[in-house]
């Protein structure tokens, strides 16, 4: 019978879906609104760390041309024959003048007319200063009152700074002077410790040298000094950080300016956010995950449901037909319609052997009712196991009467530890498979043995066997082979199960392989001893039915 599809299953499917899509799209809003976030951070701290530059830029190069290139350059504007030296200057110089003069290490004069080029008498220029100065010379623009360069010096010394006014339309004549480096470090200095880079509604009363980090270096990278002692402890979010040409007019020279990891949280209203991206990523595969794990978990559900139907549905069946049986016998007998006693007896021994079935039935269904920890009660004794198999074997023969199937037995005496109740349900149920699903008029083996200490009882049918690839799932729930399926073979699909959890329980196995014609079924319980014929007991054989067909499959 098909079953249709739940209208309620569907719905849940489709709430989950939604809730699956839901949680994508809240993982997509956390991530974007994190990023948007960090990028309003990231533009408030390159807007901070470009001005506090361009404060500091401003400030150092104001200093610099104001007291230390202008009254220098305007003092060598008016010499007109040979350039003196620095240090003769500074006698008759102003305070102004003489702070200028300090900068300065030699004077140069250069006419780009002729290419003239004058020095003091203890100048030392570099190699190739006049086309250095030519070059120069021509890159200055037309606005630019004051021009510096560097240029390498010869070996691992440090580079050298120059800067020169450039020439007019009438007196195109270039005049200039060298810098002394460590002056122009301590300029930088001055400028950073009495400027405010950042404005005090940003950074209250906090010094410079605790919140950003300046550095001057050449257009290739290389450092050329520290304005500041905690160039290393810079932070590592690119926007705190920049590369600044110092001004248009000093050529080759780079200002880097960075702020201090542990000033970024207080420059930014709300500290700069960290990235959620890790965490939200794990929430939303977290989410899924247990969304997946719920629709999973749902099919299940509603296939362990299917499978409970079909087995209410064969357990209903296999109960109807013995109780049809009783019925329909005890009625006859009771209205006395059988005429001989032959009859009477054969109404009987049916009534008996549908009780049987039916009480091996309940039996199945009372044990596969409870967890697995609860199935033996604890009656755990050692046990004559050779008793044990003929008293199931002998109750058994009603059943195996009626399809005229034989059961042979050979039995050792072997006693073990076990739950007899829960054994001998065990045995009942292999002969009941074996009998099933075997062919009218078989011969069924029992035996009982000893091997490696352990009590084996083996059930041998001459059925179709169990294929290979199924051994291992025959012993599931509700699990019956295709082909049994489609028989007309009634079976609930419990019987193997009650099995293994029966052998579990007790600390036994079980497992099928192949037999001389069908399937071998084999219970083994541990710590088994042998009684009353020594080491290797003589199995002893019985033979209960007899078969009404010789023929073996």
């Amino acid at each position: 019978m098909r079953q249709s599809r739940s209208p309620h299953g569907l719905f849940t499917f489709v709430l989950l879906g939604t809730a699956l899509v839901l949680s994508g799209i809240l993982a997509y809003a956390a991530v974007d609104s994190s990023r948007r976030h960090r990028a309003t951070a990231r533009a408030v701290l390159h807007d901070y760390v470009t001005f506090a530059a361009e404060q500091f830029a401003q400030r150092f190069t104001q200093d610099v041309e104001y007291y230390g290139l202008y009254p220098t350059m305007q003092l060598l504007s008016r010499i007109t024959g040979a350039l003196p030296e620095p240090s003769s200057l500074l006698q008759d110089a102003d305070r102004q003048l003489s702070r200028s003069l300090e900068l300065a290490v030699f004077f140069f004069r250069y006419d780009p007319r002729d290419g003239t080029l004058d020095f003091n008498a203890s100048a030392s220029p570099p190699r190739d200063f006049r086309d250095v100065i030519a070059t120069q010379a021509q890159q200055t623009g037309a606005d630019a009152s004051l021009r510096g360069f560097l240029v390498e010096s010869d070996g691992n010394d440090d580079p050298r700074m120059f800067f020169f006014r450039p020439g007019t339309d009438v007196d195109p004549t270039i005049v200039g002077f060298e810098a002394k480096v460590p002056v122009l470090r301590e300029y930088s200095k001055t400028a950073f410790t009495n400027t405010q880079l950042l404005p005090t509604s940003v950074t209250g009363d906090i010094p410079n040298s605790s919140i950003i980090t300046i550095s001057f270096a050449r257009s290739s990278g290389d450092l050329l000094w520290n304005v500041t002692n905690t160039s290393a402890a810079t932070s590592d979010e690119p926007a705190a950080q920049g590369i600044f040409p110092l001004v248009r007019t000093w050529s080759g020279i780079e200002l880097r300016a960075a702020f201090l990891d542990d000033i970024t949280n207080e420059l930014v209203a709300g500290g700069v956010p960290r990235s959620r991206i890790p965490l939200t990523v794990v929430l939303a595969l977290a989410t899924a995950v247990m969304l997946i794990a719920t629709v999973i978990q749902t099919i299940r559900e509603r296939s362990l449901a299917k499978l409970r139907a079909e087995f209410v549905s064969s357990v209903s069946h296999e109960l109807r037909t013995p109780l049809a049986q009783i019925r329909m016998f005890a009625e006859t007998l009771r209205l006395g319609r059988m005429p001989s006693s032959e009859e009477r007896d054969r109404s009987l021994a049916i009534i008996d052997k549908e009780a049987r079935r039916l009480t091996n039935l309940v039996e199945n269904v009372l044990l596969f009712s409870k967890p697995a920890k609860t199935i033996v009660t604890g009656n755990m004794s050692r046990t004559d196991l050779s008793e044990l198999v003929r008293e199931v074997v002998e109750s058994y023969r009603p059943l195996s009467d009626a399809r005229a199937v034989r059961v042979e037995t050979d039995v050792a005496a072997v006693s073990a530890p076990v739950d007899a109740s829960g054994l001998k349900q065990a045995i009942l149920n292999l002969l009941d498979n074996a009998i099933k699903y075997g062919p009218e008029g078989q011969t069924v083996r029992v035996t009982l043995g000893l091997s490696n200490n352990e009590a084996r009882i083996v059930v041998e049918d001459q059925g179709p066997g169990v294929p290979a690839t199924q051994r291992s799932v025959i012993w599931n729930r509700f699990e019956r082979l295709a082909r049994d399926r489609e028989s007309t073979t009634t079976g609930a699909g419990i019987g193997l199960a009650v099995v293994r959890e029966l052998m579990t329980s007790q600390g036994g196995r079980c497992w099928v392989e192949d037999g001389d014609v069908g399937a071998r079924f084999v219970l083994a319980v541990g710590s088994a001893l042998t009684h009353g014929q020594g080491a290797n007991p003589k199995p002893q054989r019985t033979i209960i039915g007899e078969s009404r067909s010789a023929s073996r499959r």
